[in-house]
C-alpha cells in the first residue's frame, strides 16, 4: 500500500521545515522542502495515493474517480482523444482550456514559497503517474499544459494527471 507521511519540523514558526516521505513498493525517497507547505496541499496527498478522501472534499464523485485512477502507458499507434471525449473530460476540469492540442490551465498563489511547493507536488504525481506535464513558473503563478507527446495529442492520462494536479488545490 502507498502511503505518505508528513513530518512539521518548526510548526513555531512561519516558514516551515517540511520533511515528506514517500514510501511505494519497496522504495523510499524523502523530499525536503524549506517552503511553507499549506495544510490543504498536505492534505490531498493521501487523496492522489488513492486512501481515503474526507468528506470535506468538494469534488465530484466523477472528478474524483478520475483522479483515482492510474496512467496507462501510450503507444504510439494509440489515437488522440476526439473533440467530443474531449468535452466531456474538460466538463469535469475547473478552468482547463484545450489550446494547440494540449489541456492548459494558470494557478495564482500568494508567493514565490506557495507556487514552488505546488510545482514540487506536480513534480511528484508526474513522476509517479510517469506522465510529465510541461510548466511555466513565475514568481506566484504556474501554468501546467499536458498532452500525450507520444500520439500527439490528447490521452485519458492527460485529464488524470490534471485530475490529481486539481485536487491538490481543491478547498
Amino acid at each position: 500500500m502507498n502511503k505518505i507521511t508528513l513530518f512539521f519540523l518548526r510548526p513555531d514558526i512561519n516558514l516551515y521545515t517540511h520533511a515528506v516521505a514517500i514510501c511505494s513498493h519497496f522504495c523510499t525517497i524523502i523530499i525536503w522542502l524549506s517552503i511553507p507547505f499549506p495544510t490543504a496541499l498536505a492534505v490531498r496527498f493521501d487523496y492522489l495515493l488513492g486512501t481515503k478522501i474526507t468528506e470535506e472534499s468538494t469534488m465530484g464523485e466523477t472528478v474524483s474517480a478520475l483522479a483515482a485512477k492510474r496512467c496507462k502507458p501510450c503507444e504510439g499507434g494509440t489515437p488522440p482523444l476526439g473533440n467530443e471525449e474531449i468535452e466531456r473530460f474538460l466538463d469535469l476540469l475547473t478552468g482547463w482550456e484545450h489550446m494547440d492540442g494540449s489541456i492548459v490551465k494558470r494557478f495564482e498563489f500568494r508567493n514565490y514559497y506557495q507556487t514552488m511547493a505546488f510545482v514540487n507536488a506536480v513534480a511528484w504525481i508526474a513522476h509517479t503517474e510517469d506522465h510529465h506535464p510541461d510548466m511555466e513558473v513565475s514568481y506566484r503563478v504556474c501554468r501546467v499544459r499536458y498532452s500525450t507527446h507520444a500520439i500527439n495529442g490528447l490521452s485519458e492520462n492527460d485529464f488524470i494527471c490534471a485530475a490529481k494536479v486539481e485536487a491538490l488545490v481543491a478547498a
